[in-house]
């Protein structure tokens, strides 16, 4: 834990400073000053004392610490400053500001170093550190006019333009290092992975973990690494984050004991010496539904048809072994090439699978975790108030087929909250009433019926569902194996490298 040698330099640099002031000036020895150093020495207590802490704690002992130094600093050169405008000297007092500008410089260099962090948070910390000598500046020459006076001459616009630019650029280069150094963080796997799998680049990140483009050492076997790191982990106490890793870690077991074929394959999964979840997962080349749409269109009947009666394979497999995703969505769906096969269906992230016959996830739910995508939702997940069942997928799958159909999403809100309202209470639009393609009545029928608000009036099993699409009258469009490998050949350098997404 980089924060504990931390604590110890600051406790100590910070009564260095005190013991300073005992000695040559006294009366410059305040309440406040001693409160920081208070401060900073109780933070350290906690972090030895304490053992493993939690992210939450972590993250308010890391703040404690910074604050507390920062105001140390602002207090000590406040009163320097003031000594020695009552000195006369226009010189020292803009060497003064200028150590207190080079004092946070080096505080932020430290934060970005020393404390593992996303971009944002560290942002939230860095900035205001970057602001603070120039609002002590501001604050000196407005409450004492005489030291605006002397200082007149010496602090020019371009001397404040020079400590202004430094502060600027010195907040720009720590945060780009807290990116750099998190990038190397988030693939510290431990030696037995590390020892098997060379890490080559990051091709998705999201809410809950990254994945990187990794190759077998011996085997030259391209993989899928899935990272989940500390600070994605959500929750602040303890058992959050233990309960979040029990998540993963069911995830990869349970996705590991499927064999269906259209179901992502699992190598390996572990944790690290540092905390870090992972696990590998078969290399897919190709692209998820959500892209697919998105960069294509709506997809012909036929197509979509091809596709979700995939997908209903590997989710009755789930289905009958007592497993729930409760988390389908395009994105979660991956239309790939394997090997000599075309628009071959994988399924992904089963991070938020469910036992049947079980209420919603009260065990492993963790604040800052969503239990499923709002415009995706099953209207009994929205409301916890149903058992989950199959039903809960098919509803779900039936959500995506409609994207497939229509490239729309079946409430299309502004918030995240109004879908999910629309999906416990509104009826929704069929399918052919919102695109231009030509929509056959029996596959309109299918998707609304996966709709319907009480999962007992939905298709009771993802057999059913694929029988009803099987059954859905094509006029003459087909597609099959041969169309999907001319549209592969086709779209191949647009549709191909679009790898597995972290959700």
């Amino acid at each position: 834990m980089l924060l504990r040698p931390l604590a110890v330099i600051m406790l100590g640099g910070t009564t260095v400073f005190l013991l300073r002031d005992l000695f040559l000036n006294p009366a410059g020895v305040g309440v406040v000053r001693i409160g920081t150093i208070a401060f900073v020495a109780v933070a350290t207590i906690l972090l030895f004392a304490a053992g493993d802490l939690s992210l939450g704690r972590l993250r308010a002992l890391e703040i404690v610490l910074f604050v507390s130094v920062s105001v140390h600093i602002l207090v000590l050169d406040h009163g320097l400053l003031l000594q020695e405008a009552a000195a006369g000297d226009a010189g020292l007092v803009l060497s003064r500001w200028n150590l207190t500008a080079l004092s946070f410089v080096l505080l932020m260099a430290t934060y970005a170093i020393f404390v593992p962090n996303t971009w944002a948070r560290a942002a939230a910390v860095i900035v205001p550190l970057g602001a603070a000598p120039i609002a002590l500046g501001v604050l000196v020459r407005a409450r004492h006019p005489e030291v605006e006076l002397l200082t007149r001459s010496v602090l020019t616009a371009s001397k404040i333009t020079d400590v202004v630019f430094l502060l600027s650029i010195a907040v720009i280069v720590s945060i780009l290092g807290v990116i750099l150094i998190d990038r190397f963080r988030s693939v510290a796997i431990d030696a037995r992975s590390a020892n098997v799998y060379d890490l080559q680049e990051r091709i998705g990140q999201g809410g809950m973990g990254e994945v990187w483009l990794a190759q077998h050492q011996t085997l030259a076997r391209p993989a899928a690494i899935k990272i989940i790191r500390p600070d994605l982990l959500g929750g602040g106490a303890k058992d959050s984050t233990r309960m979040v890793t029990r998540r993963f870690e069911r995830e990869a077991r349970a996705t590991a004991g499927l064999r269906s074929p259209n179901t992502v394959e699992i190598y390996d999964f572990g944790v690290t010496n540092q905390g870090v979840f992972y696990y590998v997962m078969e290399y897919l080349e190709g692209l998820n539904l959500e892209t697919l749409v998105k960069r294509f269109g709506p997809l012909p009947p036929a197509r979509a048809i091809y596709l979700l009666r995939q997908a209903c394979a590997s989710l009755a497999e789930a289905h009958t072994r007592g497993l729930v995703h409760r988390d389908i969505k395009p994105a979660n769906i991956h239309a790939c090439r394997l090997g000599g096969e075309h628009d071959f269906v994988k399924v992904l992230d089963f991070g938020l699978v469910k036992e049947q016959g079980t209420h919603g996830d009260t065990q492993l739910t963790v604040d800052g975790l969503t239990t499923g995508t709002p415009a995706y939702m099953p209207p009994e997940l929205a409301m916890q108030a149903e058992l989950i069942g199959p039903a809960t997928d098919v509803y779900a799958l039936g959500c995506v087929a409609y994207w497939l159909v229509t490239g729309k999403l079946v409430f299309d809100q502004p918030t995240p909250m109004a879908m999910v309202v629309d999906h416990v209470k509104t009826q929704p639009a069929a399918p052919s009433t919102r695109t231009e393609l030509l929509i056959p009545a029996s596959l309109d029928a299918a998707i609304l019926k996966c709709l319907e608000k009480n999962p007992a009036d939905r298709f009771a099993t993802m057999r059913e569902l694929s029988a009803a699409l099987s059954d859905v009258p094509l006029e003459g469009t087909r597609w099959g194996p041969s169309e999907a490998e001319d549209w592969w050949s086709l779209h191949q350098p647009v549709a191909l490298g679009e790898l597995p997404k972290a959700s």
